[in-house]
């Protein structure tokens, strides 16, 4: 997302058609219609590393990039790391924080 709004950035001051605070007026409007999209596509990611955490886990272990008790301490840290990833996306990503401030 910050890559999105670095662009739009970029782009539209690079055109010069206004002042600047109307260039951010167009580039917060441009940001926030992306918004919902990039969220979807967070949560969803999100979703798919869960589902598929054991998975992972044991691939990883396979290929030797984990030991074999590094991969069983790793299973039994999958709710740990399943809240810290749905705490980070409510508090960053839906800007939660903000809201609690």
């Amino acid at each position: 997302m910050i890559l999105i709004a670095g662009i739009l950035v970029l782009a539209l001051l690079g055109r010069n058609t206004g002042s600047l605070s109307n260039q951010l007026v167009e580039i917060q409007t441009h940001v926030h219609a992306f918004h919902l999209p990039l969220t979807f596509i967070r949560w969803v990611a999100i979703f798919l590393v869960v589902a598929f955490y054991h998975e992972l886990v044991n691939a990883l272990a396979r290929k030797s990039v984990v030991s074999k008790t590094d991969a069983q301490e790793l299973h039994q840290k999958r709710t740990r790391f399943t809240i810290w990833l749905v705490a980070l996306e409510l508090l960053l990503g839906q800007r939660l924080f903000t809201l609690l401030w």
